[in-house]
């Protein structure tokens, strides 16, 4: 029998999609940008637009990549993509400052813009303030290792940005899930309770347990920040460590009611999506929750691990298993409609089941 497993939150997507593709265009990934590039510059820029033609002028302050110095100027030309030429043929002009990502052919320099799809030339450079505390440019800088590599030193640029209350033209979380640069470390230090979120999304990215201990303990805090959101969305969909001490520390928030309701919830979709053995002992509690999100995480999670789904999957894995029968294949489900819909079906079932097995498991 096909097992059923329908995700309840699967229309509720992550932010960073959503805005990611949102119009026809949209920003570049940083990682493809910083291995196209040749040339990485922190500059400013003189340009000027006359049909869709856009000439500039770039005067370099740094350099993160290739073989430009501070001081030298460098010449683009730059074609927009036609939908973005502008109504009039009167030249358009514009100064900026940010990150520059370039081709050199030996000859000349072309760009490599940040955006894709209709893009202007303010859309073709990732946007940095022109004056940032060296102070504040010498501590982040501690966070890198020796060596760093070019990507290290972009995302660094964009985080000290973000610190000095620049808006963030990057996305920086999924950018770490990607790349796990150490650049993202900085932001476990601030005192900003949305910049420390952002430091924990990306720790969670990585896996890391310790945050969630981090994270149960300052809930008051968090959880009143911008950046608390995204983070429990990335704790839902994203933290899928199978190791001991995070299957612990995800229980512990679970069946923890003196914590808040959003963030148990999201630790316990976390541990039944990652269902291994030492799960049990704490989603088995949820079977006699009264709220359905948590309710629907121990029956997804039991009922995952009896079935042999595999860590993060849907469908049960090919072969024997012992625990895994036509009644726990019949009565495995991760949906909040169909359980609240049939909830002693369900619940009960998985109630006996445990009774009966825990002893063998715990």
């Amino acid at each position: 029998m096909r097992l059923k497993i329908v995700l309840s939150f699967i229309c509720t997507l992550p932010l960073f999609v959503a805005m990611a593709g949102a119009g026809p265009a949209s920003r570049a990934s940083v990682i493809r940008l910083t291995n196209t590039a040749d040339t990485i510059v922190i500059a400013s820029a003189n340009a000027t637009t006359v049909g869709g033609n856009v000439s500039a002028t770039i005067h370099v302050e740094q350099v993160l990549k290739g073989l430009p110095r501070p001081g030298d100027t460098l010449s683009v030309v730059w074609t927009l993509p036609r939908g973005s030429w502008p109504l009039s043929g009167k030249a358009e002009f514009s100064n900026g400052h940010g990150l520059f990502f370039l081709l050199d052919s030996g000859r000349s320099w072309s760009l490599v813009p940040a955006t894709n799809g209709d893009a202007r030339w303010d859309d073709t450079y990732i946007h940095t303030p022109a004056t940032v505390p060296q102070s504040l440019r010498d501590v982040a800088s501690a966070s890198l290792p020796a060596r760093a590599s070019p990507l290290d030193k972009v995302l660094l640029e964009v985080i000290v940005a973000s610190e000095a209350g620049a808006p963030t033209w990057v996305d920086l979380i999924p950018t770490f899930r990607e790349s796990n640069s150490p650049a993202f470390a900085r932001f476990l230090s601030k005192q900003d309770a949305e910049l420390t979120a952002i430091g924990f999304r990306g720790s969670l990215a990585s896996g890391d347990p310790s945050v969630l201990l981090t994270i149960h303990q300052n809930y008051a805090t968090l959880s009143s920040a911008k950046g608390w959101v995204p983070l429990l969305q990335d704790l839902t969909w994203y933290y899928l460590n199978p190791a001991p001490e995070a299957v612990q520390a995800l229980g512990q928030i679970a069946v923890d009611s003196t914590t808040g309701m959003d963030l148990r919830i999201a630790a316990a979709t976390a541990l039944a999506k990652i269902h291994t053995r030492p799960s049990l002992q704490y989603l088995a509690p949820l079977l006699e929750t009264q709220n359905l999100s948590l309710l629907t995480a121990a029956v997804g999670g039991i009922s995952g691990f009896v079935n042999n789904i595999p860590i993060g999957g849907h469908e049960p894995a090919a072969g024997a298993w012992k625990y895994r029968n036509r009644d726990t294949m019949s009565h495995s489900i991760f949906d909040e409609r169909a359980i609240s819909q049939r909830r002693a079906y369900y619940v009960d079932f998985w109630k006996s089941w445990w009774q009966q097995n825990q002893t063998e498991l715990r």
